[in-house]
C-alpha cells in the first residue's frame, strides 16, 4: 500500500510535466516551421512515456472532444476503431456527474484530487478506474484537459475481499463468548472484541482506548514478571477476579501469549478472556444443593427418630387421657401431651418437606383448615412486627393434595413476605371459592397472600420462579423457595400469579382444582375410622426395630382384641412367617429398619402370600415406597408416625377390611397427571 501511494504521489508531477510538455509539443506542430507525425504526437513524447505506464492518457480539448489518446488498446480499442471522439461517452452514466464535474474544474485550471469512476470496454463491458485530471494551455492559449486513467479493478476487487474478509473476521470476534485483546511492543491497544468489553464494563470497543490498562482486570496483568514472560516468547495462563465498571464480580481465565512479526519476533500480545462467572455460580448452586441434601438426610434420620419417640408420648398421652375421669387434673394433663405431640408432628412434617425427604401423599383437604391449622407458627415465624390476618372462613369445596407440600407452599410464601417487610408491615392470607370455568369444571379454591412489603420489580418478577435464583445476599438464601412452591402448585394441578410493584408489596394467588363433587360418592378414603369389631381375633405380625413403638403396639391392638405377633427385623419376621399356623391376615411393618427394610420384607412375604394385606408404618415417606413419579402408589397402606392409638386401631382395622380391589383407587385423581 505504501508504494501505491508514494507512485501516486510521483505521478502528481509527473502528471503536470506531462501537461506541460505537452503544450510546448502542440505549440510546436502549430508553429510554422513545426514538424508532423501520423500519431499527431510530432516528438513522440506521449506515446513513449505512455508505453512505460499502464495508464491510458487522452488530451480532451474544453469542449470535451478528445485530440488524441494513448494506451487504447489497454481497453480492447485500436486508435482507428475507437466510435466516438466524446470523452463523456467512455463513462459509466451513474459517474458522469462526478467525471464532468472534476473535468470543468481541470480546464477552468483548479487543482482537482482522484476520483474513481467506471470506463467502457470496447464490448460494452465497464471496469473500474482511477481518474485524474490537470489543465494546462497550449503555446495558442487554448485550454486543454489532460486525463489519465489507471486502472483500478483488481485493486477494488481485492480491496472489496479484504473487506469482506475483515467484517466476517469481525463478526466471529464480535460474536464468540471470549474476550479477545490485542496490544503492540508498547502496549497501546491494537483491537479488541466486544465480549472484553463487556467484561471489563465498557459500553464498547471505542470506549477502551483511554486508560486501557487500569481498566478492572487488566492492571494485575500489565506486571513486569507477565511482561517480561511474553517478549520471551512464552504463553501465561492466569485466573483472576475483578468487579467490572457496572459492579459486577467478574471471575476469568486468561490466556496471554506473544503476537510475531514477519521476522518472527514479538510485536506484541493477545489476552484471550475465558468468563468463568456462570459456571463458579453452578458450583456455588451445587454446593448449595448438595448442603440442603446434606440437611435432608440428618432431618429424615432426626424426624425417623422423633417421630417413633412421638409415637410413644402420643400413646402414653391418650392412655392417661382415656383411663381418668373427664375434668380431672389427670385427664387434663393427658390430654395437654396429646395436643404438644400433634404440635411436634406437625413441625415434624414441615422440617421433612422442607428438606425434601419427603414423597407425594394427597388426600381430600379443606384448605381453609390447612390454613387455620397453621396460623399459631405462622405467627411465631413472623414475630411481632408483621400484623396477620388470616380469612380462612369455611369453604364447602375440598382439594386434593399432600397436607405436608400444601402447609410448606404456605409457610414459604409467609416467610418471604416477612423477609420484604423488615421495618413491619402487614401479611394478609385468605381462602375464597370460585367459580367453574372452562379448564375447572368443579370450580377452584383459591389462596391469596398478600404483603405490604418491598414489592418486586419486572426483571426479578420474570425469573422469580426460577431454580436457584436469588436477590438475597451470598449467605442469605439458596434461590430455591419460590421454584419449590411452583413445583408443588404445578403437581396439584394448580397455577401461581404474582402481582406486585416496588414500594407497593407483593401478592400472589394460587388456584387449585376442587373435587367438591368427588369425595361425596366415593368409599371413605384409607384414612377413615371403621367401627371395630366386638372380638376381631385376628392374627397380626408386627414388625419394628424400635422395642418402644413394638409395645405400644403390642398393647394397644391386644387390647383391640387382636393376636399379634411381634418380630425385631425383617429376618426374625420371615422365619415367623413361616412356621405359623393359622397364618397371619395382616402384616405390620416399620419401612426403616437395619438391615432388610420394609418393603423388601413385604415382597418376600408377598411371594409366600399374595392376598396378605400389608400396614407399612413410617416417621416419613420413603422413596422406596413412592413410585416413579414420586408419589405414593394408591394399593400401598402407609400409617405416618407419629400416631395414637385409636389411629393405629381405625388403621389396622381399615387394613383388614379393604377389598381385594380397592374401588376407592380407581377414581383417584393422578397427582400431576
Amino acid at each position: 500500500m505504501s508504494v501505491e501511494i508514494t507512485s501516486w504521489g510521483v505521478g502528481v508531477a509527473f502528471l503536470t510535466g506531462i501537461a506541460l510538455l505537452l503544450g510546448v509539443v502542440i505549440g510546436r506542430r502549430r508553429h510554422p516551421n513545426a514538424g508532423s507525425a501520423e500519431d499527431g504526437d510530432p516528438s513522440g513524447t506521449l506515446a513513449a512515456l505512455s508505453r512505460q505506464t499502464s495508464d491510458i492518457v487522452f488530451e480532451v480539448d474544453a469542449s470535451g472532444r478528445i485530440d488524441r489518446a494513448f494506451g487504447l488498446p489497454r481497453a480492447g480499442w485500436a486508435a482507428e476503431e475507437m466510435p466516438t471522439h466524446l470523452a463523456a461517452d467512455f463513462i459509466h452514466p451513474e459517474d458522469l456527474a462526478a467525471a464532468s464535474a472534476s473535468f470543468l474544474a481541470a480546464v477552468r485550471g483548479k487543482e482537482v484530487a482522484p476520483i474513481e469512476v467506471r470506463g467502457r470496454q470496447r464490448k460494452g463491458r465497464f471496469r473500474w478506474y482511477e481518474l485524474r485530471c490537470a489543465g494546462f494551455r497550449t503555446s495558442a492559449g487554448e485550454r486543454r484537459v489532460l486525463v489519465v486513467c489507471r486502472d483500478i479493478q483488481d485493486h477494488r476487487l481485492a480491496l472489496a475481499a479484504l473487506v469482506e474478509s475483515e467484517a466476517r473476521y469481525r463478526s466471529v470476534l464480535d460474536q464468540s463468548p471470549l474476550g479477545w485483546l490485542v496490544v503492540d511492543s508498547e502496549l497501546n491497544l491494537v483491537t479488541a472484541n466486544q465480549a472484553y468489553a463487556d467484561l471489563v464494563g465498557a459500553r464498547s470497543v471505542h470506549d477502551l482506548n483511554d486508560n486501557l490498562w487500569v481498566s478492572p482486570g487488566l492492571h494485575s496483568l500489565a506486571v513486569p514478571e507477565i511482561v517480561e514472560r511474553i517478549v520471551k516468547g512464552e504463553t501465561v495462563h492466569k485466573e483472576l477476579s475483578y468487579t467490572s465498571t457496572f459492579g459486577k464480580r467478574v471471575d476469568v481465565r486468561a490466556h496471554i501469549s506473544p503476537v510475531l512479526d514477519e521476522r518472527g519476533e514479538v510485536s506484541g500480545g493477545q489476552i484471550l478472556f475465558v468468563n468463568l462467572s456462570e459456571s463458579r455460580e453452578l458450583e456455588e448452586q451445587l454446593r448449595q444443593s448438595q448442603k440442603m441434601e446434606a440437611v435432608g438426610r440428618l432431618a429424615g434420620g432426626i424426624a425417623h427418630d422423633f417421630n417413633n419417640y412421638l409415637t410413644v408420648i402420643l400413646g402414653c398421652g391418650e392412655v392417661v387421657s382415656e383411663s381418668s375421669e373427664a375434668g380431672s387434673e389427670i385427664h387434663s394433663a393427658g390430654k395437654q401431651i396429646v395436643e404438644t405431640a400433634e404440635r411436634s408432628a406437625t413441625l415434624t412434617r414441615q422440617l421433612l418437606a422442607f428438606s425434601k425427604r419427603h414423597v407425594s401423599a394427597p388426600e381430600f383437604l379443606n384448605l381453609a383448615a390447612v390454613v387455620e391449622g397453621l396460623t399459631p407458627m405462622l405467627h411465631r415465624l413472623l414475630g411481632e412486627t408483621i400484623e396477620l390476618i388470616c380469612e380462612a372462613k369455611p369453604i364447602g369445596g375440598k382439594i386434593w393434595a399432600d397436607p405436608s407440600l400444601l402447609e410448606q407452599v404456605i409457610v414459604n410464601l409467609a416467610v418471604n413476605a416477612g423477609e420484604a417487610m423488615p421495618n413491619g408491615g402487614k401479611l394478609e392470607i385468605s381462602v375464597r371459592d370460585t367459580e367453574p370455568s372452562g379448564s375447572t369444571a368443579e370450580g377452584s379454591i383459591e389462596l391469596t397472600v398478600r404483603d405490604s412489603g418491598i414489592g418486586i420489580d419486572d426483571e426479578t418478577k420474570s425469573r422469580i420462579f426460577e431454580p436457584f435464583f436469588t436477590t438475597k445476599s451470598e449467605t442469605g438464601g439458596t434461590g430455591l423457595g419460590l421454584s419449590t412452591v411452583y413445583g408443588i402448585v404445578r403437581e396439584m394441578n394448580g397455577s401461581i400469579e404474582i402481582e406486585s410493584r416496588v414500594s407497593q408489596g407483593s401478592t400472589f394467588r394460587i388456584q387449585i382444582p376442587k373435587v367438591g363433587g368427588l369425595n361425596r360418592s366415593m368409599p371413605e378414603p384409607k384414612t377413615a375410622r371403621k367401627p371395630a369389631a366386638d372380638s376381631p381375633n385376628e392374627r397380626i405380625l408386627l414388625v419394628d426395630d424400635e422395642p418402644m413403638i413394638r409395645r405400644l403396639a403390642l398393647t394397644t391392638l391386644s387390647r383391640a382384641g387382636y393376636e399379634v405377633i411381634e418380630a425385631p427385623d425383617g429376618e426374625a419376621a420371615i422365619e415367623l412367617f413361616g412356621s405359623l399356623s393359622p397364618p397371619v391376615e395382616l402384616l405390620l411393618t416399620d419401612v426403616m429398619m437395619p438391615g432388610m427394610n420394609g418393603a423388601e420384607l413385604a415382597d418376600q412375604i408377598r411371594a409366600k402370600d399374595p392376598t396378605l394385606r400389608i400396614l407399612f408404618m413410617s416417621g416419613y415417606v420413603e422413596s422406596v415406597l413412592s413410585d416413579d413419579s414420586g408419589a405414593l402408589p394408591a394399593d400401598v397402606d402407609l400409617l405416618q408416625k407419629p400416631f395414637s392409638p385409636r389411629a393405629l386401631r381405625d388403621r389396622v382395622r381399615s387394613a383388614l377390611d379393604r377389598p381385594e380391589k380397592d374401588p376407592f383407587e380407581a377414581v383417584l385423581p393422578k397427582v400431576g397427571a
